[in-house]
């Protein structure tokens, strides 16, 4: 897709650049010849000792098994999978449903898995990476095709990734889904592969690339700066899941435009059309889901409270007890979730304001910058007090909440002066020398970072008290 908000110009010199290059896109399974070796390979890094499990084959039903088979043609055809013959590993592969009700085939690795170690090799950031596409209008989101299964597995480890079907054993001779370490062995690919271009306009995390830029012609030339890169690594890309310079789009489960960045629609919804929780999983299912928008969500932690004590209090499936109480907060957290806000990026040196809450169990913070005489929200961070923290004084309270944050968001205090705007002496009690051990802790780790303190003097409405911004 090409944004039709471009100018006949860029148009016609992005479509011609995409006609020029047309083998840097996989139509089918088969279009995919692999990064060579000598780039890029899997390997297997088992522990010494570890004995092979052979999995005891699982039946499947008839629409399931279907679906295998169609599946494994399909990447027997490619040169994905081939069929071997009594191996020492074994394992079942699992069928998963995906948002067009069509199914994804992976396999149950977790024995294999135990066998190996993780690989240190860090991932990066993934609130820092979404951050950095704010601010620019022209975006290309690039998806490689089969992102995994572009690259081959070590011809000694092929054998012990194998499967058991209907039809046969059969292995991959490519990287599959669910196998340790295969993100690390990506993102250690296109580290190198793009480490020129990475710091200057283009964002990668793993198999998903972002290029970014404030004008179409610099759009058009990274374009092709990035399609040579893909050639010589002879990797493919998706034409399906190929968008090209527009001003917003999703990345890593946020959508993201020039003035900031919100959260993806689908997890919304997810939590918008649940209805009344019925039992122990359900209260579990929504408090994994709620982990997810804790970012964009003011006192996420003092509004979710009922739930975490409805699982603390449930130690076994039958003691589950739903109140009325819980399920009036439990639709006012969906009312609160379909009016999250936008979070916006600060620009390098920026001056953030952070503001802090205490409550008898929970602690909360956000952080803002100033914008157009507005306060716009970069992050909000809460939490539930554990333990003799609930019988904290107010300003421990605060003072915990500043130093939890500051943990929380260390990138953010490291690279920003940080205001604290607070009505209560913080300062004054962590610069004297006769408060308590925990306090003069806290003022040490503090003292790490361009914190300063200035005293709320007016409150507009419940904007600063409350965390409730001004949506843009």
């Amino acid at each position: 897709m090409i944004c039709s908000t471009l100018t006949e110009k860029g148009r016609k010199k992005l479509r011609n650049l995409l006609q020029c290059n047309l083998d840097i896109f996989a139509w089918k399974p088969a279009d995919m010849t692999s990064v060579p070796r000598h780039i890029a390979e899997h390997r297997l890094n088992l522990r010494e000792g570890c004995s092979p499990v052979r999995q005891k084959k699982r039946g499947q039903t008839a629409d399931r098994n279907q679906a295998i088979q169609e599946e494994v043609r399909k990447f027997v055809e490619a040169g994905i999978m081939k069929e071997i013959h009594y191996r020492d590993w074994l394992s079942n592969p699992v069928l998963v449903k995906k948002h067009d009700d069509s199914w994804r085939m992976c396999v149950d690795f977790k024995d294999l898995n135990k066998a190996c170690p993780k690989d240190g090799y860090p991932l990066p950031e993934i609130n820092w990476k979404v951050e950095s596409l704010c601010g620019f209008p022209f975006k290309c989101f690039l998806d490689a095709y089969k992102g995994y299964h572009q690259i081959q597995m070590a011809k000694e480890d092929e054998e012990k990734i194998a499967f058991i079907t209907s039809q046969g054993i059969f292995c991959y001779t490519k990287m599959p889904f669910g196998l340790r370490n295969v993100r690390a062995t990506y993102q250690r690919l296109v580290d190198k592969a793009f480490h020129k271009q990475i710091s200057k306009n283009l964002k990668v995390y793993v198999d998903d690339l972002v290029i970014k830029s404030r004008t179409e012609d610099v759009i058009v030339r990274d374009i092709e700066e990035t399609f040579k890169t893909l050639r010589e690594m002879n990797m493919k890309l998706n034409p399906k899941k190929c968008t090209f310079g527009v001003e917003e789009g999703m990345f890593l489960g946020y959508k993201v435009n020039t003035k900031g960045q919100r959260v993806c629609p689908d997890k919304v919804d997810a939590i918008l059309s649940l209805p009344s929780l019925k039992c122990l999983k359900d209260v579990q299912k929504l408090k994994g889901k709620l982990a997810s928008l804790n970012r964009f969500l003011a006192k996420s932690a003092e509004k979710s409270l009922l739930f975490f004590k409805t699982l603390k209090k449930c130690t076994k499936k039958s003691n589950f007890y739903w109140t009325a109480e819980s399920e009036e907060a439990f639709k006012q957290m969906k009312q609160l979730i379909a009016e999250l806000p936008m979070l916006t990026a600060p620009m390098e040196k920026e001056e953030l304001i952070v503001y802090l809450a205490e409550a008898k169990e929970t602690e909360s913070v956000v952080l803002m910058m100033e914008k157009e005489a507005k306060q716009m929200p970069i992050y909000f961070v809460s939490r539930a007090l554990r333990g003799p923290e609930i019988n904290y004084t107010s300003i421990e309270k605060l003072v915990l909440a500043l130093v939890h944050a500051s943990k929380r968001l260390k990138r953010y205090f490291q690279a920003h002066p940080i205001i604290v705007i607070i009505d209560q002496p913080i300062q004054h009690v962590l610069s004297r020398q006769e408060v308590a051990e925990r306090l003069r802790k806290w003022s040490i780790e503090l003292g790490e970072y361009a914190i300063h303190y200035r005293p709320r003097v007016s409150v507009k409405g419940q904007i600063l008290a409350d965390f409730i911004v001004e949506r843009p």
